[in-house]
């Protein structure tokens, strides 16, 4: 299929609509395998004070969740992505919006005049583009459902733009799977550049023309290193990343300001909370240079400084550090149980979450699946507050599809417990909604007490180095113990800190 094509004279005088010419410019990224050089179109190049894509509404917000893509990812031991080829590329225009993509090209004579072309397809960095290729892509899934529905239901719900994620349980399935999937977006004209697995796709024996590429040690999966031997998530934190640090060959130093340090906290991408003990203390830093009333490129003071110099330095330990990607074990006897834990501490609060499986040698094995930590607002409020928000975080984490025994939610907070366990309409209006939308997400039945001490979602309310991230990754010890076995609290909330928060009758 042809991305754009030339115009003839007589074309051009025979159109009567409107017309507009879009500049373009190369991108040189040499370290790019497939497309080392790319053309750029710029829709949004304002001429006169306008641009392309003034005169076109976004559209609709149709991404899946990239952690809900992520965690499927993550469900089962066959793991298999690909990347769906020039995505944009393959999905064609009305012929009367192809002359408001009009574009001038003469190689590299230019000595001539310019010929005229336009595109036939839908560019990126136009306004719609993303909303434009979501439906295309529905729409082949849907039109293949009724062939191959397993394929159909990948594409639609395990599809991050241009990126394919998903988890079987067999090989066998996974070959199925890919060669269905390949099936569909051809007739949608649609296809992939590659698939990649930890397992071996190829099948030599068999007639199926099947893209699949080699193996590689290390892939990015929606921008997270995965290694495919190991079956592992980890990170990749350069050196380069870390603001005015000495560099002796280089002799290059940069500025300290608001917008560079936040610029350098971006650039560790944490989708799935594993580092949230130690990201959050950049997050808590960032609000205190908030607070010191600094401009976006205002240099920072000599004590901040040094605190950002010894918080990068702990980031640098980052790199290398990983986790398992696979929830689900072979040899489990019945279905896992999902454990969340949830603290708060005056700065920060948050949840983390684990999947706890019984074995048949009766021994437990307990998997890191997620974890999120907010900052604790401006305002201050009371530790209970913070305690209930960090319960609602919680209760928004269990979003698993796989089929659980249970989900266990665990605080150290009696007080939350007491909330949990009363009548959402009966507190006050900061308590209440909040309550109701626990009780709404979760038992208060399934709701238990667990000491500061044994909590590793504490790490996460306060923050922590990345050689202190094994708590995280492993979560507590007696999680590997049977359920009878688990520490048991009689303590009971006391009613004045309870009653404080109740509305009063009138």
């Amino acid at each position: 299929m042809g991305f754009s094509r030339k115009l003839t004279d007589e074309e051009k005088k025979r159109h009567d609509g409107p017309v507009h010419y879009i500049g373009h410019h190369a991108v040189v990224r040499p370290e790019k395998k497939s497309t080392p050089v790319r053309i750029v179109f710029n829709s949004s190049a304002v001429f006169k004070g306008q641009c392309l894509n003034d005169y076109w509404f976004k559209g609709q917000d149709l991404l899946q969740s990239l952690f809900g893509v992520l965690l499927r990812f993550r469900e089962h031991r066959i793991a298999i992505c690909a990347d769906i080829s020039k995505m944009y590329h393959r999905v064609l225009i009305p012929e009367s919006d192809q002359h408001v993509h009009r574009y001038l090209w003469r190689g590299l004579d230019s000595e001539r005049e310019p010929d005229v072309y336009v595109k036939t397809v839908v560019t990126f960095g136009d306004k719609p583009a993303a909303a434009m290729a979501q439906i295309a892509l529905r729409r082949t899934a849907v039109e293949g459902e009724s062939q191959h529905s397993k394929a159909a239901e990948v594409l639609k719900r395990d599809t991050y733009m241009d990126d394919i994620c998903t988890s079987v349980r067999t090989t066998e399935e996974a070959k199925d799977l890919v060669k269905d999937v390949d099936e569909v977006l051809a007739e949608g004209g649609f296809k992939v550049k590659g698939w990649q697995s930890n397992e071996q796709l190829k099948d030599e024996t068999s007639q199926m023309k099947t893209n699949v590429l080699e193996s590689l040690s290390e892939e990015k999966v929606l921008e997270i290193v995965w290694n495919q031997n190991t079956d592992e998530f980890s990170y990749r934190v350069k050196r380069s990343m870390i603001p005015d640090l000495p560099d002796e060959q280089k002799g290059t130093t940069s500025k300290w300001t608001k917008r560079r340090i936040l610029s350098q906290i971006a650039k560790i991408f944490d989708p799935i909370g594993f580092a949230s003990a130690l990201l959050v203390k950049a997050t808590i830093g960032m609000q205190r240079l908030w607070q010191l009333g600094l401009d976006w490129d205002e240099e920072l003071p000599s004590r901040e400084k040094a605190e950002w110099v010894k918080l990068f330095r702990e980031m640098e330990n980052l790199d290398g550090v990983s986790f398992q990607r696979c929830l689900t074990l072979p040899g489990a006897m019945r279905r896992p149980t999902l454990c969340v834990f949830c603290d708060a501490s005056e700065e920060a609060f948050g949840a983390c979450v684990y999947i706890r499986w019984e074995l048949e040698d009766g021994s437990y094995d307990v998997r890191f699946v997620t974890a999120k930590s907010r900052v604790a607002p401006l305002k201050k409020l009371t530790l209970p507050r913070l305690e209930l928000q960090a319960a609602v975080v919680a209760v928004r984490l269990d979003e698993t599809t796989l089929e659980l025994r249970e989900t266990v939610f665990m605080t150290d907070s009696m007080i939350v417990l007491g909330w949990v366990r009363s009548q959402a309409r009966s507190f006050k209006p900061f308590v209440s909604p909040r309550v109701g939308e626990i009780q709404s997400k979760s038992n208060p039945q399934q709701w238990r007490h667990v000491s500061g001490a044994e909590n590793p979602a504490d790490d996460i309310s306060r923050g922590v180095t990345a050689e202190k991230l094994e708590r995280c990754r492993c979560g507590p010890q007696f999680l590997r113990s049977p359920e009878e076995e688990w520490p048991q609290s009689e303590m009971k909330p006391e009613n004045s800190s309870m009653d404080s928060e109740r509305r009063k009758v009138q």
